[in-house]
């Protein structure tokens, strides 16, 4: 580590926030677009009341995914202003020492960016408790869908089936 530059070590560190952020910002990306078109897709559910007691863990589901999603942008740009942060601080062994002489704010500034990279982790723990959630209700869901293609698909139309719909095979989605 001593030597003249910035240390080898903080350099790829920078290097795998970036890379982490740019992979948090694509997959809030594509969970976000993802659950716009599940939205639109769940529309076809509201024709169905055989479907009416799982219509809002559908809409529960996708709700949860897409606050998700954006919970994975937010980690994008925390992870990215850390990287930002650690760019800032001068760790040459010569400014170490006379920061530890003087000012001592390289400490500070590395609690900082210590601090934002422990928000982006708990974001983590708080994304995955939404799926979590998620995970009965996609059953009970599914569940429940299937047994009215099902009945549909035998030619037993369901008599309750209402609107302009009525009798289309509801579609899944993701």
């Amino acid at each position: 580590m001593e030597g003249e530059g910035r240390p080898a070590e903080l350099t790829a560190m920078i290097g795998e926030l970036r890379a982490d952020a740019e992979t948090f910002a694509g997959g809030g990306r594509w969970l976000a677009d993802a659950m716009a078109a599940s939205w639109q897709t769940a529309a076809t559910m509201l024709q169905f009341d055989e479907l009416a007691d799982v219509m809002g863990e559908r809409h529960r589901i996708i709700s949860n995914d897409w606050l998700a999603a954006h919970v994975q942008t937010l980690i994008a740009t925390l992870l990215a202003r850390a990287a930002d942060m650690l760019e800032r601080i001068e760790l040459t062994p010569a400014a170490v020492r006379a920061d530890l002489a003087g000012p001592r704010v390289a400490p500070r500034r590395l609690y900082a960016t210590a601090e934002v990279v422990s928000r982006a982790a708990d974001l983590c723990c708080e994304s995955a408790e939404l799926v979590h959630d998620n995970e009965r209700r996609w059953r009970v869901t599914r569940e429940r869908t299937e047994q009215l293609v099902r009945a549909m698909t035998a030619g037993d139309a369901p008599a309750a089936a209402t609107g302009a719909g009525a009798g289309t095979t509801p579609v899944e989605d993701p």
